[in-house]
C-alpha cells in the first residue's frame, strides 16, 4: 500500500464524528445524572438519620423506666426489650450499666454473684466471652449488668476503663442527654460496635448543674450495635436507584465503617484526603452528640437505567470507525508481514549459504591440506632416513656440519609443518587419555608466565568439581600455549590474560557447527585477552590454514588451525568471541569423560 496513513486518517475522521455526536447527548444527561445523585444521596442520609433517631428513641425510652423505677430485675429488662426492640429496625442490643462506687465494689459483686451470675466479676478487657483483665482500682465502675438480646460480652464488663469511652461516658452526663462513640468489640462482625447511651440520674430529671449531675448518677442506659450492620442496614433499605459506595467518617476525618458498592478507583482509600477527591458527595450526619460525615462515590449509570444515547452514539461511532481502520490496516499489516518475511527467509537463506560454503571450504581445504601432508610426510620420511643414513656413514666433520645437518633440520621443520597441516586436517595420530584440565593448567603456569611479556598480567579461574576429558594431553598444552601466544601478541606489553575452566551443558543449537557435534556434558576451556580483537571479516578466516595478520616472518597462519583440527578430532566445538577494541575470547568445548 502506497498510503500507509490513510487508516490513521480514517479513524481520526470517525473518532472527531463521533465524539461530537456524542458530546451533544452527553450535555444533555449530565444534568439528569447530577440530580439522581443528589437524589439518591439524600435518601441515604435520610434513612441513616431515621435509623440514628429510633436508636436515640430506644435508649431514652428504656431511661425512662429506669427514672420511673429505682429496681428494674433482669426480668424485667428482659420484657422491657421485648416491647421496645419490635417498634425500630435498630439491629442491637439494649444495655444497663449501673454506677458502682470503689468503696462498694466487693458487694455489689457479692450480691451479683448470689442472684445467680455465679462468675460475675468486674474486667476491663475480654476475648469473646471470657473476661480477660481485672478492673484497676479507681473512684467508681459501669459494669455491664444486663443486656438484651444477650451478646458474646460477658456481663461484668466495665466500658469505663478505657478513657475514650469514659468520655463519652462523661459528656452524657454533663449535658444530660444522650452520646455516642464508636467501640472496639472483638464480638462482631466488624470488631466495632456504635454506642448510643443516656444517663440515669437519681430523680426522674436531671439536676441543673453539671457538679450535681455527676453526684446524683445512677449510670446509664444504651443501644449496642454493629456499626457496619447498622449503617449497612439503614443503606440498604433506602430506596437505591443508582451504585454508590459510602464511607462513614468521625469528626477527626477518620474512616468508621465503609459500604462498598463498586470496585473503583475510591473503593481502597482509608483517609478523608483519599475521599474527597474525584467526583463524591459529602452529608452531615448527627448521631446522637456526634457530626460524623457520610462520603458518597456514585457511579455514573443508575440502576436501571438505559444505555446512555451518547455513549450509544459513541460506540456506534467508534465500531464503524474501528472496522474501517482495522481494514485499511489489515492490507498494510499483510503487506509489511510479507516483506518482514521476504527479508527474513533472504537473511535465513544467506546465512545458511554462508555456513555451509565455509564449512565446504573448511572441508575442502582440510582434505587437500591433509592430502598433501600425508604424501609429504611420507617423503619427508625418507628424505630423514637417508639423511641420517648419510650422516652415520661420512666420516668427514666438515660435510656432517655444513651439509647434512642443516638438511637434516631443514627436513625435520618440514616435518613438523606436516603435523600441523595433519592436525588441522584432523589425521594427525593421537593418544588421548583421561586428564584433569585444572591440574594440567596449573603445571603450564611457569611456562606461560615465561611466555608473556611486558605488563601482561596472568589468571586462571577455574570452577568447582570440574569433570575430566579425554584428550592427548601434550596436544592440549601445545594448543592452549598457541592460544596464549596470540593473546600475547594481541596485547602489545600490557594487558590481562584470563584461563577459564567450567563445567557446561551444551546442545546442538547452541554449538558453532551443530551438525559435528553432540549434544551433553562439555568442559569448557577459554583463553581471554584484552587485546585490539578482531573484526568479523577477520574472525570469520581465523582457523584457515596460512591465514595469518602477523608480519611476514611473525606467523605461519597454522597456529590456530591446529588447535581447530585438534579439538575436532577430540570431538569438541571451539568458537571466538571478538570486536575491535574490546578483545578475544577462544573456547574450547571438550566431552566429559565417561570416567568422570
Amino acid at each position: 500500500m502506497r498510503r500507509p496513513w490513510l487508516p490513521w486518517l480514517a479513524a481520526l475522521a470517525g473518532i472527531v464524528v463521533s465524539l461530537a455526536g456524542a458530546w451533544q447527548l452527553h450535555r444533555l444527561e449530565q444534568r439528569n445524572t447530577h440530580l439522581l445523585a443528589e437524589d439518591e444521596v439524600s435518601s441515604r442520609t435520610s434513612a441513616l438519620e431515621g435509623d440514628v433517631r429510633d436508636a436515640i428513641s430506644l435508649a431514652m425510652s428504656t431511661k425512662a423506666v429506669f427514672d420511673a423505677s429505682r429496681d428494674v430485675t433482669r426480668e424485667e429488662f428482659a420484657t422491657l426489650a421485648r416491647l421496645l426492640s419490635p417498634r425500630t429496625a435498630v439491629p442491637g442490643s439494649m444495655l444497663w450499666l449501673p454506677r458502682v462506687r470503689h468503696a462498694d465494689r466487693a458487694r455489689f459483686e457479692h450480691d451479683v454473684r448470689q442472684s445467680g451470675i455465679t462468675s460475675f466479676l468486674i474486667y476491663e478487657t475480654f476475648r469473646v466471652g471470657v473476661p480477660v483483665t481485672p478492673a484497676l482500682d479507681r473512684d467508681e465502675y459501669f459494669p455491664l449488668l444486663f443486656m438484651e438480646p444477650p451478646a458474646p460480652v460477658p456481663l461484668g464488663f466495665d466500658p469505663g476503663g478505657d478513657s475514650r469511652r469514659l468520655k463519652a461516658m462523661q459528656v452524657a452526663v454533663d449535658n444530660a442527654a444522650p452520646a455516642a462513640d464508636r467501640l472496639g468489640d472483638p464480638t462482631l462482625p466488624s470488631g466495632f460496635a456504635l454506642d448510643i447511651i443516656a444517663p440515669v440520674y437519681q430523680g426522674p430529671t436531671a439536676p441543673e448543674t453539671i457538679v450535681a449531675r455527676r453526684g446524683s448518677l445512677r449510670g446509664f442506659v444504651g443501644v449496642h450495635m454493629d456499626l457496619a450492620s447498622f449503617v449497612n442496614a439503614s443503606l440498604t433499605r433506602s430506596p437505591r436507584r443508582m451504585t454508590a459506595n459510602t464511607w462513614l467518617l468521625d469528626e477527626q476525618g477518620q474512616v468508621l465503617c465503609s459500604r462498598i458498592e463498586s470496585r473503583d478507583d475510591s473503593s481502597d482509600a482509608t483517609s478523608a484526603a483519599a475521599l474527597r477527591v474525584g467526583r463524591y458527595a459529602e452529608r452531615v450526619v448527627q448521631v446522637a452528640d456526634r457530626k460524623w460525615s457520610l462520603i458518597f462515590h456514585p457511579e455514573v449509570e443508575a440502576r436501571g437505567a438505559p444505555v446512555s444515547a451518547s455513549l450509544m452514539v459513541l460506540g456506534l461511532g467508534l465500531l464503524s470507525t474501528v472496522f474501517v481502520a482495522l481494514y485499511l490496516s489489515r492490507l498494510l499489516s499483510a503487506e509489511q508481514r510479507l516483506e518482514a518475511l521476504v527479508e527474513e527467509r533472504t537473511a535465513a537463506l544467506r546465512a545458511t549459504h554462508d555456513q555451509l560454503q565455509q564449512a565446504q571450504k573448511m572441508e575442502a581445504v582440510g582434505r587437500l591440506t591433509g592430502g598433501i601432508a600425508h604424501d609429504f610426510n611420507n617423503l619427508l620420511t625418507i628424505v630423514m632416513g637417508n639423511l641420517a643414513l648419510a650422516k652415520d656413514a661420512v666420516a668427514d666433520p666438515d660435510v656432517k656440519t655444513t651439509l647434512l645437518q642443516p638438511a637434516l633440520e631443514a627436513a625435520e621443520r618440514g616435518a613438523d609443518l606436516t603435523q600441523r597441516l595433519l592436525a588441522f586436517s584432523r589425521r594427525q595420530a593421537l593418544q588421548p587419555r583421561v586428564v584433569d584440565v585444572a591440574a594440567l593448567v596449573e603445571g603450564m603456569r611457569p611456562l606461560i608466565q615465561r611466555t608473556l611479556a611486558g605488563a601482561i598480567t596472568f589468571d586462571v579461574r577455574a570452577g568447582e568439581g570440574l569433570w575430566t576429558i579425554r584428550v592427548d594431553p601434550s596436544q592440549l598444552e601445545a594448543s592452549l600455549l598457541n592460544l596464549c601466544i596470540n593473546a600475547r601478541d594481541a596485547m602489545p606489553g600490557v594487558g590481562q590474560m584470563t584461563i577459564g575452566l567450567e563445567n557446561t551443558h551444551l546442545t546442538a543449537d547452541a554449538a558453532r557447527t551443530p551438525d559435528d557435534v553432540v549434544a551433553g556434558d562439555y568442559v569448557l576451556v577459554s583463553v581471554t585477552d584484552t587485546g585490539k580483537g578482531m573484526t568479523d571479516d577477520v574472525r570469520a578466516r581465523a582457523f584457515e590454514p596460512f591465514f595469518t595478520t602477523k608480519r611476514v616472518g611473525k606467523g605461519s597462519g597454522l597456529g590456530l588451525s591446529m588447535v581447530f583440527g585438534f579439538v575436532k578430532q577430540s570431538h569438541g566445538d571451539i568458537t571466538i568471541d571478538s570486536a575491535p577494541g574490546h578483545g578475544t575470547t577462544v573456547r574450547m568445548y571438550f566431552p566429559r569423560a565417561k570416567e568422570s
